[in-house]
């Protein structure tokens, strides 16, 4: 099917030049675009209902023959308004049209030839009692009732203005009428037979004209199936074999955590002695290192980074860190300078904002290999960066970054090695097929001495009694955080702004405490000013945007308050949820908000049940969709059309193992059943390639 990507929609019959743009706004170019513009919806039209079973409210399907045609102009708007009073022998119901003048001649033929039709609509009852079909779809019933969409599941495409859903049903049956012929299917019929999957041509029949549901979910299984497989191979193919660190420094990783342990002063936790063993031992394997590290907010991350940086300096390799922000990276650069600084390791940071002498000096000592790590943000992915000997790159939160910057910095290490980190743990489906290519290592204890943090939500009229309790706390000696969606307000904007919450705060909630102010757009040494005092206990309450999201850590701020908390997504806020509670003082976390939606409702009722990130995560995916949660459609890879992360782990687990084994090479003279998949895996990889740079 993929030679059809340079076959134009133009070809199918039907589509003019006007109905050519049309498509584009829906993003089908090609034949294979409206052959994979699958359903958004499908009315279940195999149950045909008698008139007198129609219930207002729902939607139904009915057959009957046209009696009346009535056409008249609506009052003031002088809309047309077309009602035909429809019956089947024993009641009537009236289909209503709304400015389609051209439908009246149709109807009145039907009415005048006898010709029954078959109806599937919503039902109301009008004022008068009446039974009023709208928005109906309607087809005069053909001789032997053979029409595909006569008493079947009936498909219901995406549309946009000037292209109804029926037109788009009519061109997509003229392209498989034309062009199925000419799908060919990469996958080998001996794993279809295995798995239990139909063929490639019948599922595009079947998903947009399927005969029953059963039919229905066959084709989608299939196609879930076949994205979920390319995703894979398509992250497969994006790794590149690099210079193994050489196998002398094996003997170096059995005892990478017990050198640790001796550095730092608190217990390492048994997931966090486990993840360096593990990350250490594949470092000093051969073949570069892939390895995601996933771990709850608060779980010790940085911790197992400064693990696997000891073991890099003492294999006579440099280690790099990025963070998305500079905030994050200097807290980075000051946990790692305080853990490694024991061991006589120096650890310097580079960010955009800092002095010219402070970076002219980082970068003179990454250069000489001086400075054993470098912490910093893509700052670090400039030409004037170089290390003498970089061995192993890190990259935290690195869902914040693009598949070209951790390209970009991977490109600097002379072994390959990349760690990816993140404290919003990811689905294991999600994690099987945007990291296919990755192994995962999952932190699931907190360390000795966390204090568990209680999640209250409290509507805005209750914001009085919060702040009280805040205060309450503030004068034990404790500090707090308050989170504001956005920084200024607008004129359209509704939303609490972090510089209006701070003058409410500095002037009635707070008047006798010292509150600072820290959002994205302020200096970067206003940011790191502010944050100092906070640190040092010269601030009491930091009004703040979602800046501190990660990487603040401040043992004795106990308490925040996130206001508007419905416009934040769930990770987000258990993120920040996360900066408080790191102390032995119990923390607490308080959502104002006054959700508008069921949604929003849903999203701050699981924050208040459960603390658990992985749930969470699990939880978020399910809500807002792989897409906008990890940025898929940006990170370079095929776009998923039908599969749902959150409920295709079967299928996943499926697709990974024949990923694995169709990027096996070959041994020997067996016959390769899989050149098919590579070829066209290659050919869906450069067609994204090709979209990205034209977006």
């Amino acid at each position: 099917m993929h030679t059809l990507v340079d076959v134009p929609v133009s070809s199918v019959r039907g589509v003019g030049p006007a109905v050519a743009k049309l498509l584009a706004k829906l993003r089908v170019h090609s034949v294979s675009d409206l052959l994979q513009h699958y359903p958004r919806a499908y009315d279940d039209r195999t149950q045909l209902s008698r008139i007198a079973e129609l219930r207002s409210g729902q939607a139904a399907s009915f057959r009957g023959t046209v009696r009346t045609v009535d056409e008249r102009k609506g009052g003031r708007s002088g809309i047309h308004i077309l009602r035909v009073m429809v019956e089947d022998g024993q009641t009537e119901a009236d289909l209503v049209f709304f400015g389609q003048p051209f439908l009246g001649p149709r109807f009145a033929a039907c009415s005048r030839d006898g010709k029954p039709i078959e109806v599937h609509g919503h039902v109301q009852r009008s004022r008068f009692g009446r039974l009023e079909v709208m928005r109906s779809e309607w087809s005069v019933l053909p001789a032997g009732l053979d029409s595909p969409y006569v008493g079947s599941v009936m498909p219901v495409h995406r549309s946009t203005d000037g292209l109804s859903a029926s037109r788009l049903r009519t061109l997509v049956r003229s392209a498989l009428d034309q062009y199925l012929p000419a799908v060919t299917d990469p996958i080998p019929a001996s794993v279809l037979g295995e798995i239990e999957l139909i063929s490639r041509h019948e599922a595009l029949r079947a998903i947009h004209c399927p005969s029953g549901l059963d039919h229905l979910a066959q084709a989608r299984r299939r196609l879930v199936f076949e994205e979920l497989l390319f995703l894979m191979l398509s992250v497969q193919q994006q790794v590149s074999p690099r210079q193994s660190i050489p196998d002398a420094a094996s003997g170096i990783a059995g005892g990478a955590a017990d050198e640790l342990q001796a550095l730092v002063p608190y217990r390492l936790t048994d997931g966090q002695r486990q993840a360096i063993i593990e990350i250490c031992t594949d470092l000093a394997a051969a073949g570069p290192t892939s390895r995601l590290l996933q771990g709850d907010v608060g779980s010790g991350k940085t911790a197992v980074a400064a693990g696997a940086a000891l073991f890099m300096t003492k294999a006579g390799y440099q280690t790099a860190l990025m963070a998305p922000t500079e905030l994050l990276a200097e807290q980075h650069s000051a946990t790692l300078a305080e853990i490694l600084g024991e061991a006589g390791l120096q650890v310097v940071c580079l960010t955009g904002g800092m002095p010219a002498m402070a970076r002219k000096a980082a970068l003179d000592d990454v250069r000489s290999g001086k400075a054993a790590v470098a912490v910093g943000t893509h700052a670090l992915l400039e030409d004037r960066v170089t290390f003498q000997n970089l061995g192993l790159a890190l990259v935290d939160e690195q869902h914040r970054f693009g598949v070209e910057q951790r390209s970009a910095l991977r490109a600097k290490v002379v072994t390959g090695n990349l760690i990816v980190m993140t404290a919003t743990p990811i689905p294991r489906t999600l994690a099987m097929t945007l990291y296919a290519d990755l192994v995962v290592t999952s932190l699931r204890d907190q360390p000795p001495g966390r204090s568990p943090v209680r999640t209250h939500w409290k509507r805005a009229a209750q914001r009085p009694e919060v702040y009280a309790g805040v205060r309450k706390l503030l004068d034990k000696g404790r500090q707090a955080f308050v989170v504001c969606p956005v920084i200024e307000q607008s004129d359209q904007s509704v939303t609490a702004s972090a510089k209006q919450v701070f003058e409410a705060m500095s002037e009635h909630h707070f008047g006798s405490y010292r509150v600072g102010l820290l959002h994205g757009a302020q200096p970067s040494e206003a940011k790191r000013d502010v944050m100092s005092k906070f640190r040092a206990g010269d601030v009491d309450v930091l009004v703040s945007t979602t800046v501190i999201e990660v990487g603040v850590d401040i043992p004795n701020a106990v308490v925040m308050v996130v206001e508007d908390a419905d416009r934040f997504g769930l990770a987000q806020l258990h993120q920040l949820r996360g900066r408080v509670g790191r102390g032995v003082a119990a923390g607490y976390c308080v959502l104002i908000s006054d959700p508008s939606t069921v949604e929003a409702e849903a999203r701050l009722r699981t924050l208040v049940e459960t603390s658990d990130g992985y749930r969470i995560a699990e939880e978020d995916l399910r809500i807002r969709g792989p897409g906008e949660l990890y940025g898929l459609r940006q990170s370079g890879v095929p776009e998923l059309r039908l599969a749902d992360l959150a409920a295709d782990g079967g299928l996943a687990t499926l697709a990974r193992q024949l990923a694995d084994d169709v990027m096996r090479p070959v041994k020997g003279s067996q016959p390769d059943d899989y050149q098919a998949l590579r070829h066209e895996a290659a050919l869906r990889q450069a067609q994204v390639a090709k979209g990205s740079m034209d977006d």
